[in-house]
């Protein structure tokens, strides 16, 4: 394999493993100052009458949504980590194992 389109493309592996890992890391931040309130403005809320009953169950629904969104966040910076590792340790070294991987 050729030395330099495959330092190219673990150049390029490892941006992509850093922009997945600073969008979830911003979205991380995102679901756990200001979360519900977020989510709810994006996506709107199904309930058009509030009352006691329904405001308890638009806040649980509220924090699961906060929930399943830190979640995939999570996945995101943990998924950019591994690429990027993977770009910077074996990709650089030219190393097929490192592409296949990526």
């Amino acid at each position: 394999m050729t030395t330099k389109p495959a330092k190219l493309g673990a150049v390029f592996y490892g941006l992509w493993g850093l922009i997945h890992m600073l969008g979830g890391g911003f979205l991380l931040s995102v679901a756990f100052t200001s979360g519900g309130d977020f989510l709810q403005g994006l996506f709107g809320t199904s309930h058009a009458v509030s009352t006691d009953f329904l405001s308890a169950t638009v806040e649980i629904e509220r924090m699961a949504t906060t929930q399943v969104f830190a979640y995939h966040a999570f996945n995101l910076v943990w998924i950019g980590l591994v690429s990027f590792l993977i770009a910077v340790r074996m990709n650089w070294k030219t190393a097929l194992l490192g592409f296949g991987l990526t």
